[in-house]
């Protein structure tokens, strides 16, 4: 009985890496139609398990797989532009092109995660397989769960019913992670790859559902804007892009707040992933 969910969740798991594929792939593809240099993309973090260079760019697949990483030549105005054997600039530095450039940029990555999670949600829906919904804790069919209960019903997937899922589960997550409110009984990262695991067995169309709603967690959470994040960086290029100053130029002491919430967030995450995982293993 533990050999199906371990496998479902093995498999959301190299989703999730695939989907870190798509989204750095993603940034690298439009920096290549832009014309510049692409140094890394980056699967995964950590030491390398895997790593190859072709054209110039380094491709590795790291040993932590909790994201990744597309890095381009000249992200600061300091960093130099590689050059061939020849001489010859390899392609142009990212500093050096327009704000709207590197918003797609910043932007491309996200919009992919979404996109695939969409997809996958109206697999669902196209197959008009049984709802996965949400319950109480002592309703759920799915355990163990890491968004209090879910269970299948017997009506068919619908869009409405769908977004009221995603709404309830990953939404609310990323709601109540930012705002600080209370996620007693709720996992984070590794609680959602355990509780995809748990639905497998239950339906393959129900794992489909929840790998999307992983993606769309992935995108949106991207999507934040706290420092480190797409959509600081997307909202950073439109403040330039509006005034014509980097919002970089503005002095240290106004970013430290963001940096500091942004610090605060990820070892709440990491703390209530590690209070679900240790109450699975020893409640």
């Amino acid at each position: 009985m533990f050999t199906a969910p371990f496998v479902y969740a093995l498999l959301a798991l190299l989703a999730c890496i695939l989907g870190f594929a798509v989204y750095t792939l993603a940034q690298a593809a439009v920096g290549w139609i832009a014309g510049i240099h692409v140094q890394e993309v980056s699967i995964g973090f950590g030491p390398s398990l895997w790593e190859r260079t072709m054209h110039g760019c380094k491709f590795r697949v790291g040993c932590i797989p909790m994201g990744g990483s597309t890095l381009f030549a000249g992200m600061t105005k300091d960093d130099e532009l590689p050059v061939s054997e020849a001489g010859a600039p390899l392609g142009k530095r990212l500093i050096d092109t327009p704000p709207w450039t590197r918003l797609i940029l910043a932007l491309v990555g996200p919009v992919s995660c979404l996109l695939m999670g969409i997809v996958l949600l109206g697999v669902a829906v196209w197959a008009g397989a049984p709802q996965l919904a949400v319950t109480t804790p002592a309703e759920s069919m799915v355990r163990p769960c890491a968004v209090g209960g879910l269970a299948l019903t017997s009506d068919p997937s619908s869009w409405a019913a769908q977004y009221q899922l995603l709404r309830a589960t990953a939404l609310e997550f990323i709601w109540r992670t930012v705002s600080f409110q209370s996620l007693e009984g709720w996992g984070g990262y590794v609680g959602f790859i355990v509780t995809a695991g748990a639905i497998g067995p239950l339906s393959g169309w129900g794992w489909l559902t929840s790998v999307g709603i992983l993606f769309i967690c992935m995108g949106v959470s991207n999507l934040l804007p706290l420092p480190s994040l797409n959509g600081f960086q997307a909202l950073s290029l439109l403040y330039e892009m509006v005034t014509g100053t980097p919002l970089s130029h503005l002095p240290l002491w106004l970013h430290l707040p963001a940096i500091l919430l942004t610090f605060v967030i990820m070892i709440r995450v990491f703390w209530i992933d590690l209070r679900w995982c240790w109450g699975v293993l020893f409640s």
